[in-house]
């Protein structure tokens, strides 16, 4: 074939079978009764009818046919649910967060080099599917606790860190973990990419269940600062619905003074702003 069309098609399209005197035009094929007489005039018959049919088909479809049958339209809206006047932060804290992320995720990194680089051996966690053993780390217990009321009082030790030394309480079966721990170097770096995942996914789930605590939202943040980029889409997906999920808790606060907004606007910014999730920015107070 030597015209520009045909070399377009042959490049697309590689020829399966020679054909015996292929040309454009139709004297080459002999028919009897309208139908190719042998093999080959049937594959130059082929040949001619799809140099006949254009390269693009579009389908002309009256859409008001139809639109007494629609029954329901649904749009996604994309966007968070907006927050109140003062309770989203201010570019310049926005900022600052950001680059407070970043810099100890390069710490966690240059952490992890020297745990290799020294072939420190880490500590032995539970198997990224099984959730109980997870949620029994985190929280001490089978179910996430419920998070406390809101309250203008000064924090008890109940929401201070939790020292390692304090989680367990020895018993004569076994060690018996009753408050949890929160997300310590030494767990956290010992975690692949597929756990952090698991894990954070596991997170959300509770927070969706169960509401949203200060000590959960240590461990958003651990497992975010653990979370390498690029990301995937499944983890794309799991951030920008941890976003909405802290945006709608937000929105049900009461008052700028609750302890949980300052936690849930820092997993907002993370997730918009340094996981180039554009469209889930806040707007500056």
């Amino acid at each position: 074939m030597n015209s520009d069309t045909s070399s377009d098609e042959d490049t697309l399209q590689i020829q399966a079978f020679a054909v015996e005197n292929d040309s454009e035009s139709d004297k080459n094929v002999h028919y009897v009764n309208g139908m190719p007489v042998t093999s080959s005039d049937y594959l130059r018959s082929v040949r001619l009818e799809a140099k006949d049919c254009p390269r693009v088909v579009v389908s002309d479809i009256k859409q008001s046919t139809f639109s007494h049958k629609q029954t329901v339209l649904i749009k996604e809206n994309r966007a968070l649910h907006p927050a109140c006047r003062g309770f989203s932060p201010s570019w310049e804290w926005q900022r600052l967060q950001v680059a407070n992320f970043s810099s100890i995720r390069q710490s966690l990194t240059r952490y992890c080099a020297l745990m290799k680089k020294n072939k420190i051996v880490p500590p032995k966690l539970p198997a990224c599917t099984d959730v109980d053993a997870w949620c029994q780390l985190c929280f001490g217990r089978l179910k996430p606790p419920f998070p406390p009321k809101p309250s203008s009082a000064p924090p008890t030790t109940a929401d201070e860190p939790i020292e390692v030394d304090t989680v367990l309480e020895e018993s004569p079966a076994k060690p018996v973990l009753q408050q949890g721990i929160g997300p310590l170097l030494s767990v956290v770096t010992a975690m692949d990419q597929y756990t952090v995942f698991k894990v954070l996914k596991y997170h959300l789930n509770w927070f969706e269940a169960t509401g949203f605590s200060e000590h959960q939202g240590q461990w958003f943040y651990a497992l975010l600062a653990c979370l390498t980029k690029p990301i995937d889409p499944d983890a794309c997906s799991l951030l920008r619905c941890l976003a909405r999920s802290a945006a709608s808790l937000r929105a049900t606060l009461m008052s700028p003074s609750d302890s949980r907004l300052v936690p849930l606007n820092l997993i907002i910014c993370l997730v918009s702003v340094y996981f180039d999730q554009k469209d889930l920015m806040d707007s500056a107070s």
